[in-house]
């Protein structure tokens, strides 16, 4: 009797343990870095068609479990201000998710700003998008308050996480405009983001090994008192 409680507890513990590591890999927070350097044909012609990789948006996705979802918009130079006018600037930044609600969704509101612009404002639908339904707009700054070349700006936003992105066949998930300076009417071009990394942040990595050696730890101690009873459910 006692050794068959004793295999329960050691089956128990193992359960526990992979729920433990099961439970880490789905909670953990996950950094994506995209790129923009190409412009999306449907939008204004007044920029360079390829001009590289001129900015890169990393989002960070914490799943909201410790704090919210951090966004870091960055401007390479001298990149931007070669491809575009040195005084050229990005207005917005369009996110096209859906979150499942048949209207269009409210922008989750920005917060935390810090960087080169002190305001992030949302606006519904909008962007290159087709239908627009399930896509908003975050106004980078305003004017004069805006991103140029060599600058970057970082937010939080806290309803607003991976599960909710989706990808345009042709615009991609998120979407850059860039404005010539000085901005005219119908002036200024889109450009489509590049996902390129995609990894968990190294304190994942350190729980799910520390998880491990405790599941390891867990086992070989069970292991030496079914040894001591003369029975190893290992044999």
């Amino acid at each position: 009797m006692g050794n068959v409680l004793d295999k329960s507890k050691i089956i128990s513990s193992l359960v526990a343990a992979i729920l433990g590591l099961a439970f880490t890999a789905s909670a953990q927070a996950t950094i994506y870095t995209y790129t923009f350097g190409e412009r999306i044909v449907m939008a204004g012609t007044n920029g360079p068609a390829n001009p590289g990789d001129f900015a890169t948006l990393v989002f960070r996705d914490a799943n909201e479990l410790v704090d919210p979802n951090r966004f870091t918009l960055s401007l390479i130079d001298p990149t931007f201000s070669s491809a575009f006018r040195p005084i050229s600037y990005v207005a917005y930044v369009a996110v096209n998710y859906d979150n499942g609600l048949p209207a269009t969704p409210i922008p989750p509101p920005a917060s935390n700003v810090s960087g080169a612009v002190g305001t992030i404002t949302g606006n519904q639908g909008g962007g290159p998008y087709v239908a627009n339904v399930d896509s908003f707009i975050w106004n980078i700054g305003d004017v004069p308050d805006v991103l140029h070349g060599g600058e970057s700006v970082s937010w939080t936003a806290t309803t607003l996480n991976n599960a909710w992105l989706q990808s345009d066949p042709n615009n991609g998930t998120f979407s850059l405009f860039v404005y010539p300076a000085p901005k005219t009417q119908n002036s200024g071009s889109w450009y489509r983001a590049t996902l390129v990394t995609q990894i968990p942040e190294p304190e994942t990595y350190a729980m799910m090994l520390a998880g491990l050696g405790l599941m390891a730890v867990t086992v070989r101690r069970r292991r030496k008192e079914f040894m001591s009873h003369g029975e190893s459910i290992f044999k």
